[in-house]
C-alpha cells in the first residue's frame, strides 16, 4: 500500500470544511501541491493547515503569494471557496468513481498499467452467441489447445499421429483445423458460397479473410461468427 501511494494518492481530493487538511495535499483540484510546486519555490515550513492561509473569512494574499506561485495562488483566490465550518472535518473524495467513495476495483484500474486490449479479441465475442463457443475459439488463438505440438514445445516427448486421418500425420493445430481432408473440405465448402479465397495454410491468416471481408454491414456479423462455428 505504501508502495502505491504515490500513484493513488493524486486521485483524492479534499472538500474543506475547517480547513485542518494539509496545506501540500490536493485540496485545489490541481493536485498535490508538493508535486504540482516548482521544486525550487522556497517552502513555507511554518504552515501546516489550509485554515492558516485564511483571514477570518477570505484568504490571506499575502501568506498565499509567500506560500505559492502566481497561478496557483490565483487558482486558489478564484476557484476554492470554504466558510470554515468548526466541528467539521474536511472530507476526502476519491475522484474515480462517480460517488466519490473509495473502491479497490478503480484502485487497481490505476495501478494495473493494463496495455490496450487486442482489437481482433473483441471480434471472437458475438452478442448472443453461445459463450463457449467463442471461449474456444479464443484458447484456438492463443495456442491453449492441448494438441501435441503444444505439448512438444514444452518439452514434453510425444510421438505424434493425427488418427483421425485416413493417412495420419503429426497431431498440430494448423493439421486438425486447417490442412487435414476434412477441415480442408470444410473451410472450401463455405469459403466458396462467401466468395473467399485464401491458401489453406494458416489457421489466424483465414480467420482473418473473415473478419475483414467485404461484405454488405447485415451480414457483417455472420461473416465474423463463421470461423468460431467451423472451428
Amino acid at each position: 500500500m505504501l508502495n502505491a501511494r504515490e500513484e493513488i494518492e493524486y486521485e483524492i481530493v479534499w472538500e474543506l470544511k475547517s480547513g485542518t487538511t494539509n496545506r501540500h495535499e490536493n485540496w485545489t483540484g490541481l493536485g498535490a501541491l508538493y508535486h504540482v510546486l516548482p521544486e525550487d519555490f522556497p517552502i513555507n515550513e511554518g504552515l501546516q493547515e489550509v485554515a492558516e492561509l485564511r483571514q477570518g473569512e477570505t484568504w490571506d494574499d499575502q501568506l498565499l503569494d509567500q506560500t505559492f506561485n502566481e497561478e496557483i495562488g490565483e487558482h486558489i483566490r478564484l476557484n476554492v471557496h470554504y466558510e470554515g465550518s468548526e466541528g467539521y472535518w474536511d472530507k476526502p473524495y476519491w475522484m474515480p468513481t462517480p460517488s466519490g467513495k473509495f473502491s479497490v476495483s478503480s484502485a487497481w484500474q490505476i495501478l494495473r498499467h493494463g496495455v490496450d486490449p487486442n482489437q481482433e479479441f473483441k471480434l471472437m465475442w458475438i452478442k448472443g452467441f453461445p459463450f463457449k463457443i467463442s471461449f474456444f475459439l479464443w484458447r484456438l488463438w492463443r495456442q491453449k489447445i492441448a494438441t501435441d505440438d503444444m505439448w512438444r514445445r514444452q518439452g514434453q516427448m510425444v510421438m505424434s499421429r493425427f488418427l483421425c486421418c485416413q493417412q495420419p500425420q503429426e497431431e498440430s493445430i494448423e493439421h486438425i483445423f486447417v490442412t487435414s481432408p476434412t477441415a480442408s473440405k470444410v473451410w472450401n465448402l463455405f469459403m466458396g458460397a462467401a466468395g473467399i479465397y485464401v491458401q489453406l495454410i494458416q489457421l489466424k491468416q483465414i480467420i482473418r479473410h473473415w473478419w475483414y471481408a467485404q461484405c454488405c454491414p447485415k451480414l457483417k456479423p455472420l461473416f465474423q461468427a463463421v470461423p468460431a462455428i467451423i472451428t
